[in-house]
């Protein structure tokens, strides 16, 4: 573990260059208020096709995923870390979060010298349209669609509120079952230049998540989600059991915001994901050789303790796995000790060139 503290103590480092780097005075203007972070809409065309390992029929039809880049004043550079969003919410809630002071990932990070996207995935927030039916979503569908955004993301083919720009380096950041998507996306497309896996293991975990049965209940049919959804949606967990995603010293002000914002899934996440868990997964680690790192929760009610431990092992083929634990709970993006999460990633991406 030696090597662990090693590329922790290089990222605390970084995280305090970027931060002093970030303090020059700059002339560059926002979206939102002049002398402020660069904070733009962004919108990508995707098709519902599947060239991953993981087999599930696709529909062929274009979607448009909705985002933002977000970028210090001063820029948004040659390198960028694509954010992906867990279940229940949707990704500018989980990384975008503006409703509480200091609580908005991607702006504090700016702030930190990062620039980053954040797109909702397909049946969420922005991203238009809805499946009919949400049973229809696959898992290699999704994966491919990241894949699709990552390559507009390094050839400038993307709608922004100015001038798109290129990318030579994407680091992606997945959360939660995210950390499915970008493991798959990287073994099969091999485009990625960091994968940073925070709060998702791909064992361990505890009984507090929703088992099979209750999927396969949920989703015949299914519910409906506007707008467009007609059936196949499903609540991934009552209400009661969502708050304890984070710590118990969360901020209350951030609790309070759950219950309005939460999200049904699209049943074909949960449908089609149970692939990843049939040994496609230890097919799909050697394959990623690129840095790893793996950022967990010391509260995470999701997964039990050695789930971690054991993740960071999978990437036998990297010489570059990190693995840090914060004192919070799953959504590691809006708990407590979110600054401290923040400087963290930060400086394991700028040690990475990112």
């Amino acid at each position: 573990m030696s090597r662990v503290a090693a590329r922790i103590a290089l990222a605390l480092g970084a995280a305090a260059a970027a931060t002093l780097a970030v303090s020059l005075p700059t002339s560059a203007t926002s979206s939102r208020a002049a002398g402020s972070l660069i904070d733009v809409p962004v919108h990508f065309t995707v098709r519902d096709v599947n060239r991953t390992p993981l087999h599930c029929p696709t529909s062929g039809r274009t979607y448009t995923v909705a985002g933002r880049l977000v970028a210090p004043a001063s820029g948004v550079g040659s390198a960028a870390t694509l954010y992906l969003s867990g279940v229940i919410f949707s990704g500018l809630f989980e990384f975008h979060n503006d409703l509480v002071p200091g609580y908005d990932f991607t702006r504090e990070m700016a702030k930190l010298g990062q620039t980053s996207v954040v797109i909702d995935r397909l049946g969420y927030g922005k991203t238009r349209p809805y499946p009919r039916d949400g049973r229809s979503v696959c898992v290699g569908a999704l994966a491919d669609g990241v894949h699709q955004v990552i390559s507009a993301l390094h050839t400038g083919r993307y709608s922004a509120g100015g001038d798109p720009r290129s990318f030579k380096r994407v680091a992606v950041g997945a959360y939660s079952l995210g950390g499915v998507i970008a493991e798959l996306e990287q073994a099969s497309f091999g485009d990625q230049s960091a994968l940073a896996l925070i709060s998702w293991a791909d064992q361990g975990f505890s009984r507090y998540g929703t088992p099979p049965s209750y999927v396969l209940a949920s989703c015949s049919p299914g519910r409906a989600k506007a707008p467009g959804g007609v059936k196949g949606y499903l609540r991934v967990l009552p209400p009661e059991k969502v708050p304890p995603l984070l710590s118990r010293a969360a901020d209350p002000r951030i609790i309070a915001t759950l219950r309005t914002h939460e999200e049904l899934d699209p049943c074909g996440q949960q449908l089609t994901g149970y692939k990843w868990f049939t040994g496609l997964a230890q097919l799909a680690w050697p394959r990623i050789t690129i840095p790893v790192l793996v950022i967990y929760g010391h509260y995470d009610v999701l997964f039990t303790p050695g789930a971690w431990l054991a993740q960071w092992a999978h990437f036998i083929n990297t010489r570059d796995r990190t693995l840090i634990g914060i004192p919070d709970g799953q959504m590691l993006m809006l708990d407590r000790h979110v600054p401290l999460t923040r400087r963290l990633l930060s400086g394991w991406l700028a040690v990475h060139g990112l």
